[in-house]
């Protein structure tokens, strides 16, 4: 399997970066595919390219993330359970921000966690960073098998650009957490 290298960032890379996926799925046999929307677009996209064959857990932001309640649309929610109706949702605290934002936004001190998901997206990109962070998320909200790599698919900003090989573990065992192979990503983050 070769990894692919866009050269920039962002939603016009949703449909590559999806079937690069489910190729790298289908060569490694992989079943559980973790996708990041926010807005809805990209969970409507990965549901025309991930058949019923494969688990898939769409991660939203947590609510009040931007503003209260949740941003992801629930009538995109909706439409999406009509078609696939055995697609997850998954909506939690993030692993790498939780309480400690609230530090940073309020007190203006940033503490070791956030310092952490800001080494991560600055030295390997956005998209690799909150392929982590929701590998974390669904692990601990008991919805993957953490004994089976999955593909955990996100973006920088908006829509898709990286997809990564992940062994999952839970927020209480991060250095059990691999990132093991590098499916598609930007160059120029």
């Amino acid at each position: 399997m070769e990894t692919i290298y866009f050269e920039k960032t962002g939603r016009i890379n949703t449909l590559e970066t999806l079937k690069c996926a489910l190729s790298a799925a289908k060569e490694m046999k992989i079943d559980t595919i973790v996708v990041a929307s926010t807005g809805g677009a990209s969970a409507l996209e990965a549901i025309k390219i991930f058949d019923e064959s494969y688990q898939l857990v769409i991660v939203t932001h947590h609510d009040g993330f931007r503003d209260i309640g949740n941003e992801f649309p629930t009538h995109i929610k909706e439409e999406i359970l009509q078609k696939r109706p055995t697609t997850i949702f998954h909506t939690g605290t993030h692993a790498f921000a939780g309480l400690e934002r609230s530090f940073r936004l309020h007190q203006q001190t940033m503490l070791p966690i956030e310092m952490i998901a800001i080494t991560i997206r600055k030295c390997f990109g956005e998209g690799t960073k909150v392929t982590m962070e929701m590998t974390i998320m669904v692990s601990d909200a008991g919805l993957i098998d953490t004994t089976k790599d999955i593909i955990s698919i996100a973006g920088t900003g908006r829509g898709l650009d990286t997809a990564w090989i992940v062994k999952p573990s839970y927020s209480n065992s991060l250095f059990d957490l691999k990132m093991k192979v590098p499916i598609c990503k930007p160059r120029n983050f």
